[in-house]
């Protein structure tokens, strides 16, 4: 995977964070069954809750820019000393704001997430990563309670204008399923 993110057009990104390549990426979903027994006819579903999205991410973000990166001026900018040290500072930035973002990965796009608990976000630095970032984050999806059907309805255009405008590895049939997928259950 991560050789395929050095030739794509549009890479994976947390935020507005582009990522060099994922090493890693586990997306998990699940449900919780209701522990009360369930009375024979009754509908199963009810019975069942969909539990939030998780990502988790490893990734590289290098000192070194990638051939054809967009914005990289290739005389002064290819070359930095910094951008690893800057990345780690935005992903933190990301993290502290306790804000939902939109993630995007090789297989979907996420439009509300954030940093779960505990340590949803840690970095490895050693001799063979000195001049890159190499992180893991720990992501959720987050999960928004409506009390009106006019707030229900802005938030799910909203969703689907944010997954929209991130959703470049996808087509644009797969990434309108998901999206329309993610405002019906936001619903």
């Amino acid at each position: 995977m991560a050789l395929v993110d050095l030739f794509l057009a549009s890479r994976p990104k947390l935020g507005h964070v582009e990522l060099d390549c994922t090493v890693t990426e586990q997306h998990a979903r699940g449900v919780r069954r209701s522990p009360y027994p369930v009375e024979d006819g009754a509908e199963r579903s009810d019975h069942t809750e969909d539990l939030p999205e998780e990502v988790i991410l490893e990734g590289l973000i290098s000192d070194v820019a990638p051939v054809g990166f967009v914005g990289v001026d290739f005389i002064t900018g290819l070359f930095s000393d910094a951008r690893a040290a800057a990345a780690w500072a935005e992903l933190v930035g990301l993290m502290r704001s306790k804000e939902p973002f939109a993630v995007v990965t090789s297989l979907e796009s996420y439009p509300r997430m954030v940093f779960a608990d505990g340590q949803s976000l840690t970095v490895e630095r050693d001799r063979i990563h000195s001049t890159t970032l190499r992180f893991r984050a720990h992501l959720i999806r987050d999960r928004v309670a409506y009390t009106t059907t006019a707030a229900a309805l802005a938030a799910a255009v909203q969703d689907l204008a944010a997954a929209a405008g991130s959703a470049g590895l996808q087509t644009a049939g797969a990434a309108a399923a998901t999206t329309a997928a993610a405002a019906a259950g936001a619903v």
